[in-house]
C-alpha cells in the first residue's frame, strides 16, 4: 500500500544529514517520488516538453500581436511607452519593440500599421488618423478586416 511508498520516499540515498538526503526527504514529503513520476503532469507554457506537439509555430503576425497587446496592456512601463486611455503612439511602440524584441523584425511606424493591416483579420487593434495604436478591449466593438 502507501505506507511501503513512504517508507521509500524517506529513505536517504545518501548518509548523513547533506543537502543531497534533505532535498530527497522533501520531494518525497510532497509525493514527488520516482514510483509518482509517470503520473505527474508535464509543465504548461512550452520550452522542452513541447517537442514533437501538434501545434504549429506561431506566425510573425501573431507573435508580433501578442508583444503588442502585452505591451499596451501591461508592459509599457517597463518599455518606458507613454500609453494614456489605451493609446499609444505607433513610432514610440515600434522603437520599443525594436528594443525589446529585435528577433520581431526591424519595424517602423508604417511598416507595424501595414503588418497589423494584413494579419490582424479579428480587428483586435485599433489605429487613430493620429498615428495611435491601442488593443481594442475585450468585448468591445471590434473592426474585423477583410483578408486582401
Amino acid at each position: 500500500g502507501s505506507s511501503s511508498q513512504e517508507a521509500r520516499a524517506g529513505d536517504e540515498p545518501m548518509k548523513g544529514g547533506d543537502r543531497a538526503s534533505r532535498v530527497y526527504r522533501a520531494m518525497g514529503q510532497m509525493g514527488l517520488t520516482l514510483d509518482s513520476r509517470e503520473v505527474r503532469q508535464t509543465p504548461r507554457g512550452g520550452g522542452a516538453s513541447d517537442v514533437g506537439s501538434e501545434r504549429e509555430p506561431r506566425s510573425l503576425g501573431e507573435n508580433v500581436q501578442r508583444w503588442l497587446g502585452w505591451a499596451l496592456q501591461a508592459g509599457y512601463e517597463e518599455l518606458g511607452l507613454h500609453v494614456a486611455g489605451g493609446w499609444a503612439d505607433l513610432d514610440e511602440v515600434a522603437d520599443a519593440m525594436r528594443r525589446s524584441r529585435p528577433d520581431l523584425g526591424r519595424h517602423d511606424a508604417s511598416s507595424l500599421k501595414a503588418l497589423l493591416q494584413e494579419t490582424d483579420q479579428s480587428g483586435r487593434f485599433e489605429l487613430d488618423a493620429q498615428g495611435r495604436l491601442r488593443k481594442v478591449p475585450k468585448g468591445g466593438p471590434r473592426c474585423p478586416r477583410r483578408a486582401h
